[in-house]
């Protein structure tokens, strides 16, 4: 009973919608596809196989009207008289137009027989020398699609508010190109067709955007990947006067994305503090927020100098593989709850304002393989739990803070003083030079354990750290 109920519903539905509404639909998607090729420089791509401006869904005069009595009987079409009736279809098996995806949802009793063309569920052009601009009306049509890759290429303009309208959409990918103006609010609709399984991808890095994230991300709470990075003057608040009221740098909403797999904000412009809510992203395994060392020697704020303390709620981040927060302005003391994140494989925040003394956070970390906090101001020496980092490749530290391996490893050379040619000014005052701890050990370390040295040994600075006065 249930069952008639249900087809009682869908009969009436289908009856309601006209079938030339359907075709009408079709054929607009193969227009739209002609005006995005003209719109985007099509004859100058590398590749544009069958990419026909001349292409025909229509082979002779059909009906363009659901018929009664039900069901519904197409016509006889009349045989053409000249081309086929479709010249090089966009989704045809053969004739399949490069970088278009289709689906053939063609249903007898409302497209009848004349249904040749199926519905654009993808554009994949990536590195095609794609020019100009992404027409509107491409995407206020086309809500069937899934997935828009027009990355790596030369597409100029703003991204159009009519991205909103792709309510199928599980993946953008518009990194690489020449874009500019903000990302518009309206990305908030994206995909949200898909239920829990919204946009996936969300990837316009390497491009001239402006503005801010808007806070409407929040709403994109499907997505797994986030890559806004080299955009260089976005972030950067259009009045520094009261740009922290007006426009947060980081929106706190970004800790609604907890299925949140990647977030990139490198070489962006980002000024104040990180939210705290940033750290409920517990799926998080990159997070990418680095500045740039120019930018800190020239103070140019067209890059990131993000400050403020790193929020004791890091260490909730048990799935955090990599971070890199290096140059930046952050300050303070590295919170002791970093003793949580224990999947932790490379951490870099080189070249900011940390100071206070080294947590003892090592004990769990045994995936560490890269540590470095090259120039920074940390006290103290580092807590004996760093002998148990068996996987740790590079280990770049203050020298104050090497007297417990000093202590470990008491026959260690380290040649050289530094490079003569690091700027004065950055943020470690004086020059020094990095090593690699792994060939430092491998080349110099002749004792294997404390009791073998003896108190000259480990008191001849000139044996073993006379050379150095900076960071190792």
């Amino acid at each position: 009973m249930m069952g008639h109920a249900q087809w009682g519903i869908t009969t009436i539905l289908l009856m309601v919608v006209p079938r030339g509404t359907m075709g009408w639909m079709k054929l607009s998607e193969l227009d739209l596809l002609k005006n995005f090729y003209n719109s985007t420089d099509g004859a100058q791509w590398l590749v544009n196989t069958n990419w026909d401006m001349a292409a025909s869904s229509q082979c002779g005069w059909a009906d363009q009207s659901v018929q009664f009595p039900w069901p519904y009987e197409a016509p006889a079409v009349e045989a053409p008289q000249g081309p086929a009736c479709v010249y090089k279809d966009p989704c045809g098996f053969y004739t399949k137009w490069n970088g278009v995806g289709c689906i053939d949802p063609c249903y007898y009793p409302t497209d009848g027989d004349n249904c040749a063309m199926g519905r654009v569920t993808m554009l994949n052009l990536p590195s095609n020398s794609l020019g100009g601009t992404i027409p509107v009306e491409f995407l206020n049509e086309l809500r069937n699609i899934s997935i828009l890759d027009l990355s790596f290429n030369s597409l100029s303009g703003t991204i159009p508010t009519q991205v909103g309208k792709l309510r199928n959409l599980a993946h953008l990918q518009l990194q690489n190109n020449n874009l500019n103006g903000p990302i518009p609010t309206e990305i908030a609709q994206i995909g949200n067709a898909l239920g829990d399984e919204g946009l996936h991808t969300f990837d316009v890095s390497h491009n001239n955007l402006t503005g801010t994230i808007p806070s409407e991300i929040g709403y994109l709470d499907s997505l797994l990947r986030l890559d806004i990075s080299n955009n260089e003057h976005f972030g950067y608040p259009p009045d520094p006067i009261n740009n922290l009221a007006m426009n947060p740098p980081i929106p706190s909403e970004l800790g609604l994305l907890t299925k949140l797999q990647l977030l990139n904000l490198d070489s962006d412009s980002f000024q104040g503090f990180l939210p705290s809510e940033l750290f409920d992203m517990q799926s998080l395994r990159q997070l990418y927020l680095r500045g740039s060392q120019w930018g800190l020697l020239s103070g140019n704020p067209t890059a990131n100098q993000l400050s403020g303390t790193i929020p004791s709620q890091i260490g909730k981040m048990h799935n955090l593989l990599t971070t890199n927060i290096a140059y930046n302005l952050f300050s303070g003391t590295l919170p002791a709850q970093m003793a949580g994140m224990w999947q932790l494989n490379h951490w870099e925040a080189q070249e900011n304002l940390f100071t206070g003394p080294m947590p003892d956070i090592f004990g769990h970390m045994s995936n560490l393989e890269t540590w470095d906090m090259w120039g920074n101001t940390l006290t103290g020496e580092l807590a004996p739990t760093v002998m148990n980092l068996t996987n740790l490749k590079y280990l770049y530290v203050q020298y104050p803070q090497l007297t417990g391996i000093r202590r470990w490893d008491c026959g260690s050379r380290i040649p050289g003083r530094g490079s003569p040619h690091t700027p004065l000014n950055v943020p470690s005052r004086e020059t020094g030079q990095k090593f690699n701890w792994v060939i430092v050990a491998d080349e110099y370390f002749n004792y294997n354990h404390n009791s073998l040295c003896s108190e000259d040994i480990m008191n001849d600075v000139a044996f073993s750290f006379d050379v150095l006065t900076q960071d190792v």
